[in-house]
């Protein structure tokens, strides 16, 4: 379940990523335009982690809840 999960997570994601446009107003350089893209690129990993992570979470407490029945 948390593996299906994870996968459908990761999914969602690149689908979003994927749809999302780089404009600029101004013809860039090279190695601006490549900073840029891997700025996207490590803000849509941490984006990723953490929405598993918040998962793992609710997963972890609904765990103690049970536990303390």
């Amino acid at each position: 379940m948390l593996c299906q999960h994870a996968q459908q997570t990761v999914k969602i994601s690149i689908k979003t990523f994927l749809q999302t446009q780089f404009l600029s107003s101004q013809v860039i350089s090279k190695n601006r335009f490549e900073t840029k893209i891997n700025s996207s690129i490590n803000d849509w990993k941490s984006q990723t982690i953490d929405q598993f992570l918040q998962t793992i979470k609710i997963f972890q407490a609904v765990s103690h809840g049970n536990q303390l029945m």
